[in-house]
C-alpha cells in the first residue's frame, strides 16, 4: 500500500514531467465562432501524399514541440490547438489515451459541407502523415507523444490556404481505436472496420462521429441547431451508408431503419446509428491566432470574500428585456499589451442583438454598483446547447446552462457578435467593466457531467450510482478519449452523481488535468475573480474500488483525500485561491454540497470553500413565513452567528475538532432564493409552485395581503444582510420578478425568466403579469430598490455584521441576546426560552467597539425581530457601558414594518433616522437599530456622522477592518498577538497554520 507521502512523490513526479513536457507540447485554443459562414465550400479533389516521412527529421518532434512550447507560454494549456498568423505556423495536439488513429480536418463552413482537406496520424508510424486534399503548399509534421498519450500536428505554410469562408481556420477531428481500427477501404457513413460499439478498454471509438477538440476556446456552432431538422428531412428514407436510412418517429419503420426523434440522435452511439455520420452538423473548433489576445491583466478588485455582497444571475436573463445601447461604439476600445482597436469596429447592431448578451451586461455594471453588489455570479457560460431553445416546447431546451460540452469556450449564444475571436473579446471586455466598477465576477461551473448526456429511456438501469447506458451521443470528449469519464466494471453504464450524465473522472488524469487547466484560463485569460462548483461532493470523492482495482462505484467523499480534485483545487493546483480572510489575489471558491449519489455533505468541505446553506435557508423561510409551527429562538440564532452547527461542530465541547476544520461563518453562504426554486416574488404570492406538488420552496400567498407580501421580502433580505457569513441574493428578487409561479425553470427562455425592466430608469421595474396578486399595485405599494440600496451599503460599510471567523472559539462573541422588554436572555444558547417555538421574538445585540470608524462612530447595532402574528411592545436594552453617555441614543435605522402605504419604503432615508427609546415591533418584521452620537431635532431626528453613506467612501473594502491586507498577513504570520480588531488577534496563527 502506498504511504500518503510515497503518493505526494509519485504525483509530484508526475507533476514535474507533465510540467516540463508542458513547456514542450503546450498548446490551446480553437475558436468557434464563424457564423456568417457564407459561400458554399467546394469539395477539393482528394490526393494523397505523404509530407514527413520520420520523426528523426528536422521536421520530426522537435519541431513540433517548439511549436507547442510557443502555445504554452502564451496560453499555459498542454493540449488544444493555435495559429500565429506573424509565423504563418499552427499547431493542434489531442490527448488520448487509446486513439490508434487520428485525422485532422479542415472545413470552409461549419455546417452543411464536408471537409476539404484533411491530414491523417497513426500511432507507431514515426511521424507518417498522410494527407487526403491540396496542401501543395504546406509543411506537415506529425508527432506521437507516448508520455502525454498526443498526437500532434504542426503545420507550416501559406495558412490562407485553410481558411473558410469567414476567414477563420475551421477544424474537427476523427479517432479510430480497439473497437474500431482504421482499414482502408473505410468511407464516411458506412461501418467498414467496425468490431463492436464498446471495446474491451471501455473505448467507443466511431470514425463516423466527428469530434470537436475538447481544449476548444470557441466553438463554431452548438450540436443542435436550427439547420438539423430540415436537413433530417431532405434525407429522409435516403439511404445511409450501406445499411441503414434515417425516419422520423412518426414513420413507419422496418428492421433496416433507426427511428430519429430528436436531432441530438444523430450523434448517439450504437448499433443502429453507428454508421450515421455528423460531418454536416457537428459543432467544430475556430482557430484562434495568439497574437491576438494575451492574459487578462487589468486590476481587479482584491477584497476577501467575506466581504461581498453575491448577486446570482443570468447572463441572458438579466439583460434580454432591459433597455441597452444600441449601437457598439458605446462598447468602446480596448488595448492589451499593446494591441488596440474596438471589439466591433464601431458596427451598429439592433438592440435587439445585443440584449441578453455579455455586451448588455456590460452595461448593466452600474446599476449593480449602484445597487451595492460587489460579485456577479452568472449561471454557466462555458459552451452550452441552447441554439435550439424556444424552437418548440421541448423539455430538452437548455436555458440555465448546466449541459456544458467544452469547458475553455464563452457560449456563443450570449454575445452580440459571433464571428471569429468575438466572443472572447466581448466575454473580457464584460470582465473589465465590472472590474472597474469594483465588481467581482464569479461563473458557475459544471464539472461534474457533460452536454455528452444520457437519454430518459437509459437512465437508473441500475441501483446506487450507475445511471447512464453507453450508448449517448459522441461528439467530443466521449470520442477521443472514454477515460474522461467514469464507466462501470461492465462498461455498459457511466457513473452519475448528478442524475442527469455521465460523471467526470476527476481522479484520473485525463479528467483532472482538464478541470484544472480550465479553472486556470479563465481566470488568467477571462477575467474570472471566482468559482461556484456545481454538485461540490463530486470533486471531493474518490472512486470505490474492488479487491482487483476495479472501479465499483462512485465517489466516496472525503475532504481530507489530498487526491482529490477538491483538495488540490484548494492547494492552487489550479488557479491561485485568494486569502480566505485577507483577500489579495486569487480567486474566491463556493460549492453546491449536495450531490445525487453523496448526498448532503454541508459542513464537510475543506477550508477555502463556502457552501450553500440550505439549513439558513430553510430556516429564514420557516420563521418569517407562514409559521403554523413557530421557529424555535435557537434555530433563528444559530443562523445569525453563521450556522455553526455545520461549520463549527460542538463548539462548547469538541473545539480540537473545529480546529481541525479552520472554517468559521465565512464557510456559509446565505441564500433565500436562487435559480433552481421559486424566486422571491413568486414565494410570497403563490400558494404552491405551478410547475410542481412539491412544498419545498416553502411558499405562502399570505391569504392575498399585499403589504404582507412586501413585508416579508423586506425581511428576508435584511435577514440576510445581519446575518454572519457571505449573502447571495438572486436577480430579480430587487424587482419583485415574477416566474409566474414556476419552481424548475431550467427549460424556460422567454419573458417569464427575462428580468422586465422599464428602459432608462434603474429603480422602475416594468411591471409583469403573473401571480395570485394585483401586480399593478407593486410599483405603487413598495419601492424595493432604495431600502436595498442603503441595506446593503450599512452591511458593507459596518463589520460587525460580517465576521470571517468566530472570535476566541465562540460564535457568540460580541453578540448578546435578549427579550423584548429590553432585558438579557443571558449568555447561554440553552433553556426554555431558547427552545419555545411560541415566543416568536429575539433581539441581537452586536458589540460594534473594535471596529468603530470615525466616521461612523457606532457602538453597537441592534436588531430586533418578531414573527409572531401580531404587534408587540418593544424596549431596548441600556447603553452601552450601563449608562447613557452625552449625545448617544439608540437611532432606528431600517423598520421592514413600514410600507408605502404607511408613509415609508422600510428604511429612514439620510438625516431621517429617528431617534428610538420605546414603542411598537410590527407583526413579522425586522428593526435595526444604531446606538450612536447625535443630536436631536424638533422632530425626533437623528442627526451626526453617516451611518449609510449614498456615495462609496474611499477604499472602503480596506477600511472595513482597519486594517490593510499587508498588515493581516503580518498578523498571521507573527509569533505574537498585537491588538488590531478582535475577530483576527487570537489564535489567528493556530487556526490558519500561518
Amino acid at each position: 500500500m502506498d504511504t500518503r507521502a510515497h503518493r505526494f512523490e509519485k504525483r509530484n513526479r508526475k507533476q514535474t514531467s507533465h510540467l516540463c513536457s508542458t513547456f514542450l507540447l503546450g498548446a490551446v485554443c480553437l475558436m468557434g465562432v464563424s457564423m456568417g459562414l457564407l459561400s458554399s465550400c467546394i469539395l477539393r479533389d482528394s490526393k494523397v501524399k505523404s509530407i514527413v516521412g520520420s520523426s528523426q527529421t528536422s521536421g520530426g518532434p522537435s519541431a513540433v514541440q517548439k511549436c507547442l512550447g510557443e502555445i504554452q507560454n502564451t496560453f499555459g494549456l498542454k493540449f488544444g490547438a493555435v495559429e500565429s498568423r506573424k509565423d504563418n505556423v499552427a499547431c493542434f495536439t489531442v490527448h488520448s489515451t487509446a486513439a490508434t488513429r487520428l485525422r485532422l480536418m479542415f472545413f470552409k463552413r461549419s455546417t452543411r459541407e464536408r471537409e476539404f482537406l484533411s491530414f491523417d496520424l497513426e500511432k507507431g508510424s514515426q511521424g507518417k502523415v498522410t494527407t487526403t486534399g491540396n496542401a501543395d503548399s504546406l509543411n506537415v509534421t506529425g508527432h506521437f507523444n507516448p508520455n502525454l498519450n498526443a498526437f500532434t500536428f504542426k503545420v507550416m505554410g501559406p495558412l490562407d490556404v485553410l481558411r473558410s469562408d469567414s476567414g477563420a481556420i475551421i477544424y474537427a477531428y476523427r479517432a479510430w481505436g480497439s473497437n474500431w481500427p482504421h482499414t482502408g477501404d473505410w468511407k464516411p457513413g458506412t461501418l467498414t472496420g467496425r468490431i463492436q460499439d464498446i471495446g474491451p478498454d471501455s473505448q467507443r471509438f466511431n470514425p463516423n462521429k466527428v469530434l470537436l477538440d475538447p481544449y476548444a476556446l470557441e466553438v463554431t456552432h452548438d450540436y443542435v441547431h436550427e439547420n438539423i431538422w430540415n436537413d433530417l428531412k431532405a434525407t429522409q428514407n435516403r439511404v445511409i451508408g450501406e445499411e441503414r436510412r434515417i425516419v422520423f418517429e412518426d414513420s413507419e419503420a422496418g428492421s433496416d431503419v433507426y427511428r430519429i426523434g430528436v436531432p441530438l440522435d444523430i450523434y448517439r452511439n450504437g448499433p443502429t446509428t453507428d454508421s450515421i455520420d455528423t460531418v454536416l452538423h457537428a459543432p467544430k473548433a475556430v482557430l484562434q491566432d495568439v497574437g491576438a489576445f494575451q492574459p487578462f491583466t487589468h486590476k481587479r478588485p482584491d477584497r476577501p470574500f467575506w466581504q461581498d455582497i453575491v448577486y446570482q444571475t443570468h447572463v441572458r436573463g438579466l439583460t434580454k428585456a432591459h433597455h441597452i445601447a444600441p449601437t457598439v461604439q458605446r462598447y468602446g476600445s480596448f488595448d492589451v499589451n499593446g494591441i488596440s482597436g474596438t471589439v466591433y469596429d464601431g458596427t451598429q447592431l439592433e438592440v435587439s442583438a445585443v440584449q441578453g448578451t455579455y455586451d448588455a451586461l456590460r452595461q448593466k455594471a452600474e446599476y449593480l454598483k449602484k445597487l451595492g453588489i460587489t460579485t456577479v455570479y452568472l449561471l454557466p457560460v462555458h459552451e452550452y446547447n441552447n441554439a435550439a431553445n424556444g424552437q418548440s416546447a421541448s423539455i430538452r431546451d437548455n436555458y440555465w446552462g448546466y449541459w456544458n460540452y467544452n469547458y475553455f469556450s464563452a457560449d456563443k449564444q450570449l454575445a452580440a457578435t459571433r464571428g471569429p475571436g468575438q466572443v472572447i473579446k466581448e466575454f473580457r471586455a464584460m470582465a473589465r467593466a465590472l472590474h472597474e466598477h469594483g465588481i467581482k465576477l464569479m461563473i458557475d461551473v459544471v464539472y461534474n457531467h457533460t452536454g455528452e448526456h444520457c437519454y430518459g429511456d437509459d437512465e437508473a438501469k441500475s441501483v446506487e450510482s450507475v445511471s447512464c447506458e453507453s450508448h449517448g451521443p459522441i461528439f467530443s470528449m466521449r470520442g477521443f478519449d472514454n477515460t474522461f469519464y467514469m464507466a462501470s466494471p461492465d462498461l455498459r453504464y457511466y457513473y452519475s452523481s448528478s442524475g442527469v450524465g455521465p460523471s467526470l473522472d476527476n481522479m484520473s488524469e485525463t479528467g483532472s488535468t482538464l478541470i484544472l487547466q480550465s479553472l486556470r484560463y479563465w481566470h488568467e485569460f477571462m477575467g474570472v475573480d471566482g468559482y461556484r462548483f456545481d454538485v461540490g461532493p463530486h470533486l471531493g470523492g474518490r472512486q470505490i474500488r474492488d479487491e482487483s482495482n476495479n472501479v465499483v462505484g462512485l465517489n466516496n467523499f472525503d475532504r481530507q483525500n489530498e487526491d482529490t480534485l477538491l483538495w488540490r483545487i484548494a492547494q492552487g493546483e489550479g488557479p491561485k485561491v485568494r486569502h480566505i480572510l485577507a483577500g489579495g489575489e486569487g480567486v474566491d471558491m463556493m460549492v453546491e454540497p449536495w450531490g445525487m449519489t453523496q448526498g448532503f455533505q454541508s459542513g464537510n468541505f475543506s477550508p477555502g470553500y463556502s457552501e450553500w446553506n440550505a439549513k439558513g435557508r430553510d430556516t429564514y423561510k420557516e420563521t418569517m413565513m407562514k409559521p403554523v409551527e413557530f421557529t424555535p429562538p435557537s434555530r433563528l440564532s444559530e443562523v445569525l452567528l453563521g450556522t455553526f452547527g455545520l461549520y463549527a461542530g460542538d463548539y462548547f465541547n469538541d473545539v480540537d475538532r473545529w480546529l481541525a476544520q479552520k472554517r468559521g461563518p465565512i464557510a456559509s453562504i446565505n441564500y433565500v432564493t436562487a435559480h433552481d426554486g421559486m424566486n422571491m416574488r413568486d414565494l410570497v404570492t403563490y400558494g404552491s409552485p405551478t410547475d410542481s406538488d412539491s412544498d419545498g420552496d416553502k411558499s405562502w400567498d399570505h391569504g392575498g395581503d399585499l403589504n404582507q407580501s412586501f413585508r416579508s421580502v423586506r425581511n428576508f433580505h435584511a435577514l440576510l444582510m445581519v446575518s454572519r457569513g457571505i449573502p447571495q441574493v438572486f436577480g430579480g428578487d430587487e424587482i419583485f420578478h415574477s416566474k409566474r409561479g414556476r419552481h424548475n425553470s431550467y427549460n424556460v427562455d422567454n419573458p417569464d425568466t427575462w428580468l422586465q425592466w422599464d428602459p432608462g430608469s434603474w429603480e422602475k421595474p416594468k411591471q409583469h403579469s403573473g401571480g395570485s396578486v394585483n401586480t399593478e399595485q407593486f410599483g405603487a405599494h413598495v419601492q424595493l430598490l432604495p431600502f436595498l440600496q442603503h441595506l446593503y451599503w450599512l452591511r458593507r460599510n459596518h463589520v460587525a455584521f460580517a465576521h470571517p471567523i468566530w472570535t476566541n472559539y465562540d460564535p457568540k462573541s460580541l453578540v448578546s441576546w435578549y427579550y423584548d422588554d429590553g432585558n438579557s436572555v443571558g449568555p447561554n444558547v440553552g433553556g426554555e426560552f431558547w427552545n419555545n417555538g411560541d415566543e416568536g421574538f429575539l433581539g441581537m445585540r452586536i458589540d460594534n467597539g473594535p471596529y468603530i470608524r470615525s466616521d461612523m462612530p457606532v457602538r453597537s447595532f441592534f436588531v430586533a425581530i418578531n414573527w409572531k402574528s401580531e404587534k408587540r411592545k418593544l424596549h431596548l436594552p441600556g447603553l452601552s457601558g450601563g449608562q447613557e453617555q452625552a449625545g448617544t441614543r439608540w437611532c432606528q435605522l431600517f423598520n421592514t414594518g413600514i410600507g408605502a402605504n404607511k408613509g415609508g419604503f422600510g428604511f429612514h432615508p439620510q438625516g431621517r433616522a429617528q431617534w428610538f427609546e420605546a414603542g411598537l415591533i410590527e407583526e413579522r418584521s425586522l428593526q435595526i437599530f444604531a446606538e450612536r452620537v447625535g443630536s436631536e431635532d424638533e422632530n425626533g431626528i437623528c442627526s451626526g456622522p453617516s451611518l449609510i453613506p449614498l456615495e462609496e467612501p474611499t477604499e472602503v473594502n480596506r477600511e472595513l477592518t482597519k486594517v490593510s491586507r499587508e498588515s493581516m498577513d503580518a498578523i498571521l504570520k507573527s509569533k505574537t498577538y498585537p491588538q488590531p480588531p478582535d475577530f483576527m488577534v487570537r489564535h489567528v496563527q493556530r487556526l490558519y497554520g500561518r
